[in-house]
């Protein structure tokens, strides 16, 4: 069997991808499964403001949420003198 770089599994007769996928042939195995991405496609810029309101009040419950786990953790391995649960706190930031 000759090793393709474009296609390395040209030839190969996986019956569980042809499954998954609904290859069409057992010459080709992997015809059904999508392209992968390079990267090169532009995305449309999302126009829904909602959803970018949304995503900003996430964005900032998130960073709320850390600093509360923060803050707290920290006084907790202040009290206990721990400076292990002190560098935890510190990876909440």
């Amino acid at each position: 069997m000759n090793f393709n770089l474009a296609n390395p599994l040209q030839g190969i007769d996986i019956p569980l991808l042809k499954d998954m996928f609904g290859a069409a042939s057992a010459s080709d195995p992997v015809s059904g499964i999508p392209a992968i991405s390079t990267g090169t496609e532009s995305t449309p810029a999302p126009t829904d403001e909602k959803l970018e309101y949304a995503a900003l009040g996430v964005s900032g419950l998130s960073i709320v949420a850390k600093e509360i786990l923060f803050r707290y953790t920290l006084k907790v391995g202040e009290a206990a003198n721990s400076s292990a649960v002190i560098a935890n706190a510190w990876q909440h930031r």
